[in-house]
């Protein structure tokens, strides 16, 4: 139900919880409301996220984004990609489809998505066997709070956790499992809502190892975290015990909406490994994900709700999950602006030194005052400091916060202003420090405080913006006091654009860098900052248990104010009977199912359910909410709820052809309210009372029943009845209830029910108000009504009387028998004096206790004129007697019911009559037996069982209502007159069949004499009699002092349930004010029309969109009061609003170029609809041009010449070979004549401007257009701008001048027009301008966005321009109302009167502009304007140049290594040039021309020309040698410096002018070798022996050994840092040899035995070599490793000697005894190393007087104690001295590696990209530096020389890049060389480009293998294997439609076929026949003189056999001749 909250937190703020939303400058803010809804737990929202109303308006469209879901539903999904679900209603193995469940949803697709979860795909009851549970991890020392449980399964049998396992590293390809795992009740139920969700994380096999197959018997859980602080169900304790769960499986899979047989379906990828299918398993739908959230509802909207369970998740707030905030108080000082005064911080790159922020020392003091800021000689910064516990903050409240949120704000915006007036983009930076006071002291340390680096803004808006910062505190806590320092990086009001982009402020270590450029005086800028705000956040994680909550999300810029919130809740979960499912969880959703035998007992788990009387236990029961404190569930009669509660299911007609249930109860209390008031209306919903009897709480229900006791004179005190009755005047004939219309948001609505035959015969309306309380159903209101409104004006008699006790055990609600003989005076009430049975027990015969006939009398009649003295029994009346009996049966308590047997035929019984056998469950299980009943059973038990009893064993069975009658009932039989007799002064009647119509004439139980009441009730012609007994209802029983019994009822009829229930239907909807629905219909589409203005910047469009429709598809849809325009990408974030419904369309203007997206969405009074989008891609057509223009075409063309003339009537332009661009477009869109030999590429026939008529005259003024793309040589063309009218509007049109009047004739209008083969109808709705296409071509293939339009019905012609062509509607749109008259505009094309057509001139206001503008004089004198502009670049002349020899290698002592033969030469290639001259000038090597030549080895003085024999190439020889004779030194020029040469081409016609001057350097570089360095290894040697190895033990020390032997070690690759086992020195084994005999020292550890102890001696390897030698006197004095004394550990390390001298010869090594200390304050190497040498552990730098480094190394070890271990090095320990450094004119070393970039040419032109090289077709030669390639193609090739340029071949040349260089190790002399081919290029191409000579030249072009002339295109001389159109396509293959295209055409010249969609004509080569068709209509005109007419057709040569169909005589006769060659022998038609 809909509602206001009760408790709301209002979370609107600024940028923090809008960042991820809005980004930093967003002016909007994010609201985030949370509601307190109702306790719960409650069952959710009832349409999921569309169930959520602001100001009630759904936040999301169910249709096309809100979430979906449909309990009544279920899914089944086969395997596999793209899988259609099949939905049924309900779960049950017979559940039937329901294909159109879906068709509310909108279609999706990749982009915008849905998830579907799948619910319960598997479940398994499985024990805990493990659970571990980690609250707090540490990171960096700091503690951080997680949530990560860990949960062990074993499995009860197989591996049922395969198939979900789901790894760490990765998810399912298209879908996710997720466990849920249950708790049990204690005896042992699954408790639905008691659960953990968690996911598999590891699979075990028995033995808990993991293992990687997946199929094992136990799993780890992993807990899908929750929130930090939310408590886990289970606990270690249930690992110690097994605990058995219950573990559902769900599936989650990506889906899409797709339309599938004219129904929505859900797609999904079915097919990740191990999926399975899926059968009829509920399901629900995730909302659309849409990334752009542009087209959503409400905008930046999200919902979140929590169910109310007892450990749901907390809610996540804008600001994180459960927050709390306090605002900081700022001084006026800290909200004042930033004032910074001074230059910007900046680079080096960006204008000279570069300065830093230095906030604190390395030290970690601090370092700068805080307040006063940081000064230097360029900048003074501002820093405010903000103490929280100077804000009024205590040191408690500030320990709890965990994040610091710092609001920056910039009041007048962000820009500054350029010195063209424009406004520009603007950057401005700050910086934020937290210090943190702890133990009293503030914490100056980096890692002790907050440090923010450089926040930077860049923006350019003029309107205030702000950014919020977040500090995370967690980290730093604890502290007790907080400082918040905020400093200004940037000086305020200063320009800091740098090239339209700002350069961030960046850390530098400790401090930080802001870097700007070097306009530090432009002060016209707007950055002022201030600090706005300071929020503390608490971060509390609550959720709330019990307790359902929502939150939502929205823009708070489409609300003025705080929205009302509404949810539509499915509400609170209850305890429900155990055998009761309700409706919306059955098989059948319409009706509530009940099971077998109820036993009293209620399901473990709360269900949602509707039903009246559940909801009322659940009040009364509930501890927390309820009266559970004080009411236990033995206080109440749960059976009579129970039996009332069925009451409430029965399906009863809903006013509208359907059924829904009696009663349902939708109640939604706000506050706390007195229990019985509470009870009281509860109990209103099912027309129930409420009474306390017999220490139990008994509801009472006004339903059908039977009476159950008989009352009269005879047990009535006194006789005496009181009668009270209502006021016919005062009864209520008109009821008005109030209940809650779902359609109106469930707003309180009245309606009314009345008796209108009453307000007619009273003529009075006596009305009432009533609460329908809890009522959402108007039927069920309406029956609420008619029951008030029945027992208004029939219940209107109320008694009361007293009796004996025995009467004591009826309770109110039952129904009695009352007659009131005094009333009548008829005697027809008293005690029965005695029963008997007579005939063989068939018949009974009762004898009453008086002579009914004479005891009669006494009373008035007809109206008091006479009384009435005796009672005779009437002949015509059928009797009826009631007589109390003592018995114990069931009685049927509905109207009807129909039993089928377990065999024989079905009994129909009525109200009232005894069922003995009937449909039951056995006790324990819901089988149905049929059966006599049990009536030996306690009360209890029987009533338990049947409400169970059904009428058949059938599947739809149905429930018999039955009613236990225990102690007395009342049974009636039937009598008439002649039954009657008197005995003894008694009437006595004998009971019979009643003519057949009594079946049994007796009683089932018989009467008690003198205790059974009887009473008689006379049916007769006209009606009941008055005086028979009548029916009452006990309303109220009180029992007296003098035991006796108090009685009040009303008078009774069953009759009025079924007026109430049936017989009614609502009130037709009124369809004149109509509810809104909830989702107000969006636009249906949205289209974006272009209609661009050459004198605006940007693009113009036109907004139009098709209006929403009322639900019946009318109308535009009739709430709809205006509309909003939303624009993305938008700066200001504004909507733009349209006020008028009946506005469609809206124009946006300036539209910079790009991407955007218009969205519309429809605004009522009460809703908006979500947005409608279309995207349009901007590209001004105009461009950016600012230039003068005539209408769209720019004026002027960019040229590199000038000079025309007019000679006659023909306009000459004097340079044939032009090259050409509009001024509005691109100098690489430049052309250059591609037919400088055809005439009209440069010149114009002007003569058609003097053509006229008597329509059109001649014209004074045109214009030359350049037509850039033409696909013909008509470059020039002669055009005019003109408005023509036409019936709807004027339009300006350009057209050629010389197709309008091309002969002297003068000018025809449908010469300026192309006829269109489209069928068109535009409709004749006012405003209209959508064109749709109703037969022939599509208008995307015919027409294009400016065309204009043109219409012809005959008479009138019509004209748009198009804006817009929606291609998949075949529909177009024109800027303006095309039809103008009343009537639909229906044209057929006609290519005859261009019914349809297009203007035939088509413009390109870029590409196309003026060259001239041509004057006529009315005498025929032309002249002209000379628009052309000289320009330079135009043609695309341009220059490359490639050198033969790309570097030069040199070793390390600068020797030349590369090497040529003969000449460095340079190749230059001059491109678009007409007849080009060169230059070379450079760095020539000072012995580039040791001859002295004129030209080669120096600069060019003068432009030189092509080589002999080219046209367009030149070679200079740059070095005039060879390497041998004369190389280049490494210091010519420069030392290293490579050779730079600029090669300058200009034209040789007119070499002063620069105009065409291009030009490119060439490089020639120098690659010198590098010193190679040294390496360096630790080396070990063991031996085993008691003692120390010495001169004089089994083992030597080899220090004391002569024989030991000199090793080799090896240094680099395998192996290295080892012994080298050489067989000599060292054996196989690792052993040293002396003498080729074992020395008992090993390469590798020895294992001792007995007292045995391992020894070890080290040494070190040194040398820049691949090995190095140790020679005996290297190696340490032997150090115990190991052993039986067990000695100390060993400490060891390798200690390097430096020395630094000028001597490449090797100095002698360290020669002195020193120590090395391990540890303690002298760590390191102690002692003099060398008693003369300058030996040291320090490195010095190399210089030219000191050019080298020496290195040597020893071993230091020791096994002193670890607590001071020390090492003696020997004076002969050390390693030989090896170079590790050298100056570089030292010895030559491993030379460098060396790499290099080359440009490879193609060798032959291509029309399409050639394929590139590979890496193993290129072969590089570093000494010759020349890249070769090696691959095959003959003349298509590669290679490092560019190709002579053919201008007159239109295909391309390309290029492409190969990086080489040498990787690897240097060996065997050499690096590996490595080769990286790049992408190809184009690098030249002619497109379009022919040549023209005169007719008959044999001159040929050879293309390939091709050779041909070039001529004009006259068809005879185009090469190619087919032509075909771009939109080509053919019918699918099989039949004749594959000879015909479906659209386009293909001409197949190589194949000899020709395919269009009318006509194909094929030739087969192997047949050697051919044939051809026609698909539609063939016409063929006149023209073949063999007819004898006007010829139609002809089939076959004219020379032989041939069928001739013509028409004959001007039209007039038409024949069909038949001729066999030579005489025709057939003629039909005309034979005249």
């Amino acid at each position: 139900m809909s509602f206001s909250s009760i408790t709301a937190k209002d979370r609107r703020r600024f940028a923090a919880g809008m960042l991820y939303k809005r980004g930093i400058a967003s002016k909007n803010q994010i609201a985030s409301i949370t509601d307190l809804i109702c306790e719960g737990p409650v069952e959710g929202l009832y349409d999921v996220s569309s169930s959520v109303f602001l100001d009630g308006d759904p936040v999301h469209d169910t249709s096309a984004e809100a979430a979906f879901f449909n309990e009544t539903l279920s899914i089944s999904i086969g395997t596999g990609a793209t899988q259609l679900g099949t939905v049924y209603t309900g779960t049950g193995g017979s559940a039937p489809t329901n294909a159109s469940a879906l068709n509310v949803l909108e279609e999706t697709d990749s982009t915008h998505h849905r998830f579907v979860f799948i619910f319960g795909v598997a479940s398994f009851t499985e024990n805990i066997n493990h659970f571990q549970q980690q609250w707090y991890t540490t990171i960096n020392g700091i503690f951080s709070p997680v949530s990560n449980a860990e949960l062990g399964l074993t499995a009860s049998s197989g591996n049922p956790f395969e198939q979900f396992y789901q790894s760490d590293s990765g998810t399912l390809a298209n879908g996710n499992h997720r466990l849920r795992v249950h708790m049990h009740d204690p005896l042992g139920n699954k408790l639905d809502d008691a659960y953990d969700e968690y996911r598999i994380h590891e699979i075990r096999d028995s033995s808990d190892n993991a293992i990687t197959n997946a199929a094992g018997p136990k799993a780890i859980l992993k807990k899908i975290s929750s929130g930090w602080g939310m408590h886990n169900l289970f606990s270690k304790d249930d690992a110690d015990e097994g605990t058995l769960v219950t573990v559902e499986i769900d599936l989650a899979l990506k889906a899409e909406i797709v339309l599938s047989s004219g129904n929505k379906k859900i797609q999904v990828n079915n097919n990740y490994t191990d999926a399975y299918a899926i059968t009829k398993k509920l399901f629900s739908l995730s909302a659309v994900l849409d990334k752009s959230n542009k087209s959503a509802k409400v905008k930046d909207s999200t919902i979140q709700f929590r169910r109310g369970t007892e450990f749901q998740a907390p809610l996540r707030q804008l600001a994180g999950i459960g927050t709390s905030s306090r605002s900081v108080s700022l001084s006026d000082s800290n909200k004042a602006p930033f004032e910074v005064v001074g230059s910007h911080w900046r680079s080096d790159g960006v204008g000279g030194t570069a300065y830093y922020r230095e906030d604190f020392g390395t030290a970690g003091t601090q370092a700068w005052a805080e307040d006063s800021g940081l000064s230097n000689s360029r900048i003074t910064l501002m820093t405010k400091t903000i103490t929280l516990s100077a804000t009024g903050m205590t040191s408690g409240q500030i320990s709890e916060i965990d994040e610091l949120r710092l609001q920056l704000r910039y009041p007048g915006g962000l820009y500054h202003t350029g010195g063209s007036g424009g406004d520009y983009y603007h950057a401005a930076g700050h910086q934020v420090h937290v210090i943190v006071k702890r133990d009293g002291a503030w914490q100056y340390k980096l890692q002790d405080m907050y440090n923010s680096g450089g926040l930077v803004d860049y923006r350019k808006t003029k309107t205030g913006i702000s950014r919020d910062h977040v500090i995370d505190m967690t980290p730093l806590q604890p502290y007790e006091d907080l400082k918040v320092l905020v400093t200004r990086l940037s000086p305020t009001a200063i320009n800091n654009e740098s090239n339209g982009k700002y350069q961030a402020a960046t850390m530098n270590g400790t401090k930080v860098q802001f870097l700007n450029d070097s306009d530090d005086n432009n002060l016209a800028a707007v950055d002022g900052s201030q600090i706005t705000s300071l929020v503390a956040i608490i971060k509390e994680k609550l959720n709330y248990p019990f307790t359902a909550l929502g939150t939502v999300t929205f823009s708070a810029r489409d609300y003025s104010g705080i929205p009302t919130r509404m949810y539509e809740v499915l509400g609170k979960k209850v305890r429900i009977p155990s055998n009761y499912t309700p409706r919306h969880l059955a098989s059948d959703s319409t009706k509530a199912e009940y099971g077998a035998l109820w036993d009293g007992t209620f399901k473990p788990n709360l269900v949602y359910t509707d039903n009246p009387a559940w909801v009322f236990y659940d009040m009364v029961t509930n501890d927390r909410y309820g009266l559970g404190g004080y009411i236990e569930d033995i206080d109440i009669d749960k059976y009579s709820l129970y039996k009332i509660a069925k009451y409430c299911d029965e399906l009863v007609p809903d006013g509208n052809g359907d059924f829904e249930p009696r009663f349902r109860a939708n109640i939604y209390f706000t506050k706390a309210t007195d229990c019985y008031k509470v009870l009281k209306d509860m109990a209103t919903v099912f027309r129930g009372m409420l009474y306390w009897m017999d220490g139990q709480l008994l509801t009472v229900q006004d339903s059908p029943g039977t009476p159950v006791y008989n009352f009269g004179k005879s047990n009535i005190i006194d006789g005496e009845i009181k009668t009270e009755g209502t006021g016919a005047k005062t009864r209520a004939n008109q009821v008005i209830v109030s209940w809650n219309n779902p359609k109106s948001q469930f707003k309180l609505e009245p309606i009314i029910v009345e008796d209108r035959q009453n307000i007619l015969d009273t003529g009075r309306i006596n009305k009432v108000e009533a609460n329908a309380f809890g009522c959402t159903s108007q039927g069920q209101a309406i029956r609420y009504g008619k029951w008030k409104l029945w027992t208004a004006v029939n219940q209107t008699e109320i008694i009361s009387f007293k009796t004996g006790i025995n009467a004591a055990f009826l309770q109110p609600g039952d129904i009695i028998n009352v007659e009131n003989s005094d009333e009548y005076g008829i005697a027809f009430s008293g005690r029965v004096s005695a029963y008997e049975l007579i005939n063989s027990s068939s018949q009974g015969k009762l004898t009453l206790d008086r002579d009914i006939s004479t005891e009669s009398g006494g009373a008035q009649v007809d109206g008091g004129d006479s009384e009435r003295s005796s009672y005779t029994f009437n002949a015509n009346s059928t009797y009826t007697i009631s007589v109390l009996v003592e018995t114990r049966k069931l009685v049927l308590a509905q109207d009807s019911a129909t039993i089928t047997p377990s065999s024989g035929s079905d009994i129909t019984y009525n109200r009232g009559d005894e069922i003995q056998s009937v449909w039951l469950p056995a006790t324990d299980s819901a089988t149905l037996s049929y059966g006599a009943v049990d009536m030996a059973q306690e009360d209890d038990v029987l009533r338990g069982r049947i409400v169970s009893a059904k009428n058949n064993n059938s599947a739809d069975n149905e429930t018999v209502l039955l009613e236990l009658l225990n102690g007395t009932a009342i049974e009636t039989l039937q009598f008439n007159s002649g039954d009657v007799s008197v005995v003894s002064g008694k009437t006595v009647i004998t009971f019979d069949t009643m003519g057949g119509s009594q079946a049994s004439p007796k009683f089932n139980d018989a009467p008690t004499a003198s205790d059974s009441i009887w009473a008689i009730k006379e049916d007769t012609t006209t009606g009941e009699a008055a005086y028979s007994y009548k029916e009452y209802k006990i309303l109220g029983i009180t029992e007296e002092d003098n035991q006796t019994v108090g009685i009040s009822a009303a008078n009774f009829s069953n009759a009025k349930f079924d007026a109430v229930d049936k017989e009614f239907r609502l009130d037709v909807e009124d369809t004149v004010y109509v509810n809104e629905q909830d989702n107000a219909p969006p636009p249906r589409s949205v289209y974006l029309l272009r209609t661009p203005r050459p004198e605006t910047a940007g693009d113009e469009i036109i907004v139009q969109w098709d209006p929403p429709l009322n639900a019946e598809g009318t109308a535009t849809y009739e709430h709809a009061s205006g509309y909003e325009i939303e624009i993305f990408p938008s700066v200001d974030e504004k909507v733009i609003e349209i006020k008028n419904a009946n506005q469609t369309s809206h124009p946006l203007t300036e539209l910079e170029d790009g991407q955007w997206s218009i969205g519309v969405r429809t605004i009522t009074p009460e809703r908006r609809s979500r947005y409608t989008f279309a995207d349009i891609t901007i590209k001004d057509p105009y461009g950016s041009y600012s230039g003068s223009r005539v209408a769209e075409l720019p004026i002027g063309v960019k040229s590199d010449f000038d000079t025309a003339s007019i000679t006659s009537t023909t306009f000459n332009l004097l340079n044939r070979n032009w090259a050409m661009v509009s001024p509005a477009a691109e100098l690489t869109s430049s052309l250059t004549n591609p037919s400088p030999t055809t005439a009209a590429s440069y010149s114009q026939e002007l003569a058609s401007m003097g053509y006229s008529n008597s329509t059109y005259g001649a014209l004074l003024t045109a214009y030359l257009m350049f037509d850039r793309d033409t696909t013909s040589s008509d470059y020039l063309r002669l055009v005019n701008y003109k408005g023509v009218a036409f019936e709807n509007t004027e339009i300006q049109l350009w057209y050629d001048v010389s197709t309008f009047a091309p002969t002297s004739s003068g000018g025809v209008e449908n010469n300026r027009w192309t006829s269109v083969n489209c069928n068109v109808s535009v409709p004749a709705t006012s405003g209209t301008n959508i064109v749709t296409q109703t037969g022939g071509d599509d208008f995307k293939d015919v027409f294009q966005v400016g065309d204009v339009l043109r219409l012809y019905d005959g008479s009138k012609y019509y004209a748009g321009k198009v804006a817009f062509i929606d291609a998949a509607n075949n529909k177009l749109f024109v800027d303006r109302q095309l039809n103008s008259s009343t009537s639909t505009l229906a044209i057929t094309a006609n290519s005859t009167t261009k019914a349809v057509a297009r203007s035939t001139l088509r413009v390109d206001p870029i590409n196309d502009s003026i060259i001239a503008t041509i004057n006529r004089t009315s005498g025929g004198v032309y002249s002209f304007i000379n628009h052309v502009i000289l320009a330079a670049g135009v043609r695309g002349r341009a220059v490359t140049a490639t050198p033969d020899l790309n570097f030069l290698n040199y070793t390390s002592a600068n020797a030349l290594s590369s090497s040529w033969t003969d000449n460095i030469s340079i190749e230059a290639t001059a491109v678009n040039y007409l007849d080009p001259v060169f230059k070379v000038t450079g760095d020539f090597a000072s012995n580039a021309n040791p001859n002295n030549t004129t030209e080669a080895g120096k600069a060019d003085s003068s432009f030189k020309d092509s080589d002999s024999g080219t046209v367009n190439t030149y070679t200079k020889i740059v070095h005039n040698a060879d390497e041998s004779s004369n190389p280049i030194a490494y210091t010519d020029p420069s030392e290293g410096a490579a050779q730079v040469f600029t090669v300058t081409v200009r034209e040789k016609n007119d070499q002063n002018n620069s105009l065409y001057e291009t030009s490119t350097k060439v490089t020639i570089g120098k690659i010198r070798e590098g010193v190679q360095g040294s390496s360096t290894a630790v080396l070990y040697l063991y031996a085993v022996q008691d003692v120390k190895p010495a001169s004089t033990t089994t083992i030597k020390d080899p220090n004391e050994d002569s024989n030991f032997p000199t090793v080799t070690a090896k240094l680099s690759g395998t192996g290295g840092g080892a012994l080298v086992l050489d067989g000599t020195a060292i054996h196989a084994n690792g052993g040293v040899l002396i003498s080729g005999q074992a020395s008992g020292w090993y390469t590798t550890p020895q294992a001792p035995t007995g007292t045995q102890k391992q020894w070890v001696i080290v040494a070190s390897a040194n040398g820049t070599g691949t090995t190095d030698t140790v020679a005996r006197g290297e190696w340490s004095v032997p150090q115990q490793f190991s052993g039986a004394d067990g000695l100390d550990g060993y400490s060891i390390t390798t200690v390097e000697a430096y020395l630094l001298n000028n001597s490449s010869t090797t100095p002698d090594e360290p020669n002195q005894s020193t120590t090395y200390n391990f540890t303690g304050n002298n760590q390191g190497h102690q002692g003099t190393l060398h008693n003369s040498l300058s030996w040291s552990t320090s490195i010095s730098a190399v210089t030219s007087s000191n050019q080298y480094l020496w290195k040597s190394t020893a071993a230091a070890i020791s096994n002193t104690p670890s607590g001071a271990p020390v090492a003696t090095i020997a004076a002969n320990d050390w390693s030989t001295p090896v170079i590790v450094n050298q100056y570089v004119t030292g010895s030559q070393g491993v030379p460098g590696q060396r790499k290099t970039q080359i440009f490879m040419y193609y060798q032959t032109a291509a029309s399409s990209e050639p394929p590139a090289p590979t890496a193993g077709q290129l072969s590089m030669n570093w000494t010759t530096g020349v890249l070769t390639y090696t691959g095959s193609g003959g003349g298509n090739t590669w290679n490092v020389s560019a190709p002579t340029f053919a201008a007159a071949n239109a295909n391309k040349y390309w290029y492409c890049p190969v990086s080489v260089a040498e990787t690897g190790t240097y060996s065997g002399s050499a690096y590996t060389t490595t080769i990286t081919v790049g992408d190809v290029e184009q690098t030249i191409g002619f497109s379009g480009l022919v040549t023209f000579v005169a007719s008959g030249s044999d001159t040929t072009i050879t293309d390939g293998s091709d050779s041909f002339n070039y001529t004009s295109i006259n068809g005879s001389n185009i090469k190619t294997g087919a032509i075909q159109s771009a939109n080509f396509t053919v019918a699918s293959s099989g039949g004749a439609e594959e000879n015909f295209a479906t659209r386009g055409a293909r001409f197949d010249l190589a194949g000899e076929s020709i395919k269009t969609p009318f006509f194909f004509s094929k030739w087969d080569n192997s047949t050697n026949s051919g044939s051809a068709g026609f698909n539609g209509n063939i016409t063929f005109g006149s023209g073949d003189s063999s007819f004898a007419g006007n010829a139609v057709l002809r089939l076959g040569p004219s020379n032989s056999a041939h069928i001739k169909m013509y028409v004959d005589n001007n039209g007039q006769t038409p024949k069909i001749e038949i001729n066999d060659g030579t005489r025709v022998r057939v003629k039909l038609g005309h034979l005249s």
